[in-house]
């Protein structure tokens, strides 16, 4: 499952490349409120791995492996610790079990998005030229060319009008549930036995490796592995070695 703000197809060249790589049969899912998913005003946690253990009741495969990569990662952790007996092995990119670092930032963006309304939209001369408009606006907010494109993919042409893919009103109202996580250290003894890898990317404070007690608290078998010179996008900075991994721990 992809993070906040994505969708599957993301993360379809990944897919692509591990089931040529002999992993079978590999999905993408989109989360509720992203993607092609329902819209739903519930964005806890326990409900993303909800949609995630019921989408793997539909598979009926004998073996099942999650990845997940930030609110994914979370989502794949949750259904993991909830129901253990219902995954075999676990492999979360760049997130950590415990409350994430910059929301401050993806408030910002989620704001910056809300902007566009639908006055805006409706008067633009079609997708395209919106687009392009809001790249150039947004350069000074929003300096990372690859950040606004990755934003502004979330801009469709459906029915003939323009709108947000995601549902910015509910996940604007659950970003501090999004940025938690459901345990706590403290508080929660539930764990996942089987097989787990983390992947942090090297330039991303998301997954340092200050994290793994509290990585093992929960995934007592989780090793950390980084991968050098990537950010919090892994698959987009360095897809080869971020499917060469996934790989070496799915097929070992």
């Amino acid at each position: 499952m992809h993070g906040l703000l994505g969708c599957k197809r993301n993360w379809r060249s990944i897919a692509l490349a591990l089931n040529q790589k002999g992993l079978g049969q590999v999905y993408c899912i989109d989360a509720r409120n992203h993607g092609s998913s329902p819209w739903s005003k519930e964005m806890k946690y326990e409900f993303l791995a909800e949609d995630i253990l019921n989408f793997v009741n539909t598979m009926k495969s004998a073996s099942v492996s999650l990845i997940g990569h930030s609110m994914g990662g979370k989502a794949a952790m949750t259904a993991a610790l909830l129901e253990p007996s219902m995954i075999n092995s676990l492999a979360i990119v760049d997130i950590a079990p415990s409350i994430s670092p910059n929301m401050a930032d993806t408030n910002f963006l989620v704001s910056l998005m809300s902007r566009v309304d639908a006055e805006r939209m409706a008067s633009a001369r079609n997708l395209h030229t919106l687009r392009a408009c809001l790249m150039k606006e947004w350069e000074e907010a929003v300096p990372s060319y690859q950040q606004r494109a990755f934003i502004l993919d979330n801009l469709i042409e459906s029915g003939g009008r323009i709108a947000w893919r995601v549902n910015l009103e509910a996940i604007r109202n659950s970003l501090s549930n999004i940025f938690a996580f459901p345990f706590s250290r403290e508080h929660d003894n539930m764990t996942f036995g089987g097989p787990t890898l983390f992947i942090a990317g090297e330039l991303s404070p998301f997954l340092k490796s200050d994290q793994m007690p509290n990585v093992l608290h929960f995934f007592p078998r989780a090793q950390r592995v980084e991968i050098p010179g990537a950010g919090h996008w892994i698959n987009v900075d360095a897809p080869g070695p971020l499917t060469d991994k996934l790989a070496e721990f799915l097929n070992p």
